[in-house]
């Protein structure tokens, strides 16, 4: 790509620049000069000089007139060779190679080492001059235009080959990175659904083997149950792993499950204002956090009964899962310490769709706190809501009755 100059006119600043000095020179030396034919000598080594200023514009054109020019030059009374004649045809040499390609390249170098050869001739008595001088004098800028107009060209290849070769990486890279999400899935497939479905089996084989009033009744139903629901879940992973869906169309639960989820883990759900419709990616991250604290707060809290708040907001949605910290308590384990794959994916979860999460004890040490926020996404068509966060309506409360045993 060409290094890229102010214009004026629609000319370059160099080359207006250059032509300028070139006509000062052909007019100063011109006009000294008494054995010329003023002014038409004045005019034609303007008209000359003055070609200078369409090297990049139009460099065939300036060829066409320049070589004309020098040819009218020479046949003019008091003919001679100026400075600034050689170097217009320096310039000339060099623009054409650098800017013309092909035929049209030849054809301008052609006329230029003609009009050289025919001054040659009316100015020079030697042989050797006549012969020498103009493939020298053309040849040589010629030579480095060409050479500076193939480098470059191998520069701009050389960048659309760069980046062609980061857009295939990348191209590899998603490619790479899809099958290994397909292989996961399927092995977390395999694995699971070999599991789950043992679990269901022999959670039916022992609802068989029980009575109807048996107190473990109700917890291997819900054990089937769960059993059979994650076994869903893992086949609807795999599903759209394979088929790239995305989180707009993802087929598990969503915020519309949490009444349930809170009833199967023995937790208070407090909702705070109006429900918006939000994003389906959004609506089961949302779900997916609060699973997991309730997780958490089963395996290091046994025996307490969680407080989930679900707060409808005018950005979007805030929960808030509490759980009281029972040291000393049977498999108690402080969650603060506890930084594996729960809290990592609870972040990542929310990060996906430019949420937060925060987890920690509350100031005075006694609850053991996970807040999220989450925007509604593209899908929300949420009502008016005033800019604070106080709930209008007054909250709902879904309460279920604690857990006999843990």
């Amino acid at each position: 790509m060409q290094r890229s100059w102010r214009r004026l006119f629609g000319l370059p600043w160099p080359d207006l620049v250059m032509a300028m000095l070139l006509i000062a020179a052909a007019i100063v030396t011109t006009a000294l000069d008494d054995a010329v034919l003023h002014p038409i000598t004045e005019i034609v080594a303007t008209l000359t000089a003055a070609s200078v200023v369409l090297r990049t514009r139009a460099p065939m054109v300036m060829a066409i007139v320049a070589s004309i020019g020098c040819v009218v030059l020479s046949q003019l009374p008091g003919a001679a060779t100026p400075l600034w004649a050689f170097a217009t045809v320096l310039v000339l040499a060099f623009s054409v190679a650098d800017h013309l390609r092909g035929i049209w390249a030849g054809i301008a170098l052609v006329l230029i080492l003609a009009a050289t050869f025919i001054i040659q001739v009316g100015t020079s008595t030697s042989t050797v001059e006549i012969v020498l001088t103009p493939p020298i004098i053309v040849g040589a800028p010629a030579l480095a235009g060409w050479l500076l107009a193939r480098s470059r060209a191998q520069s701009e290849r050389l960048r659309r080959l760069t980046a062609e070769l980061a857009a295939e990486r990348e191209r590899h890279a998603a490619l790479a990175a899809e099958a290994e999400r397909s292989r996961i899935a399927r092995d977390l497939h395999d694995i699971l659904a070999h599991t789950l479905s043992s679990i269901a089996v022999q959670a039916g084989a022992a609802q068989q083997l029980l009575a109807a009033s048996d107190p473990a009744m109700g917890p291997v139903e819900h054990v089937m149950t769960s059993a059979r629901e994650g076994l869903a879940e893992v086949r609807s992973l795999l599903t759209v792993a394979r088929g790239r869906t995305g989180p707009d169309v993802d087929p598990r639960p969503g915020l519309e499950r949490l009444p349930e989820l809170a009833a199967t883990d023995g937790a208070t759900l407090t909702i705070v204002g109006s429900p918006v419709a939000a994003q389906s990616g959004v609506s089961l991250a949302a779900f997916r956090i609060v699973q997991e604290a309730l997780t958490n707060a089963r395996r290091h809290a046994p025996g307490t009964r969680p407080r989930v708040t679900v707060t409808y907001e005018r950005g979007g949605l805030r929960i808030v899962i509490e759980n009281e910290i029972r040291a000393g308590a049977p498999g108690h384990a402080d969650p603060g310490g506890d930084r594996g794959n729960g809290l990592v994916g609870m972040v990542e979860r929310a990060a996906a769709h430019s949420g937060t999460v925060q987890a920690g004890p509350s100031d005075d040490g006694s609850l053991w706190r996970v807040r999220a926020t989450l925007p509604y996404g593209r899908a929300a068509e949420s009502p008016a809501q005033p800019p604070s966060p106080a709930p209008s309506p007054a909250p709902s409360e879904v309460v279920a009755p604690a857990k006999a045993a843990r």
